[in-house]
């Protein structure tokens, strides 16, 4: 009798879980460009609108070991977060500029995000080899 009520309780946790989260979770859509980044490049200057609850995701492949600063322009709240793709790893979040290495051996993702927004938002992004 106890098992049972063991296994009650704990479907009855997981369903008010699985309820609680539908709630808070909400659509966010997503963008993509694909970028490659190599050494001797000119500054890339990416502009664009990212939708409301939308993120505009680049997804960058590196062709040798580099160093880039990367700045977020727009007069909204957006933000910019940077992951690392192998393994993945966040390497900066929120953020409206970065600088760092970046390593061919790796792929990274620059996220642009507004999915909290209530509007479509305006932004520049400068990313620029050292």
């Amino acid at each position: 009798m106890l098992t049972y009520f063991f296994i009650l309780t704990t479907l009855l946790n997981v369903n008010s879980e699985a309820r609680a989260d539908k709630r808070v979770l909400k659509e966010c859509r997503i963008q993509t460009q694909k970028l490659t980044l190599q050494p001797g490049q000119k500054p890339l200057r990416l502009a664009g609108t990212v939708l409301k609850t939308g993120t505009m995701e680049y997804h960058l492949k590196v062709k040798s070991d580099l160093t880039v600063d990367v700045q977020l322009k727009t007069d909204s709240q957006l933000t910019l977060d940077i992951y690392s793709l192998v393994p993945p790893t966040p390497i900066q979040k929120k953020v409206a500029q970065w600088s760092g290495p970046l390593s061919k051996s790796n792929e990274y993702t620059f996220i642009v995000n507004n999915c909290s927004g209530s509007t479509n938002v305006k932004y520049q992004l400068l990313i620029t080899l050292r």
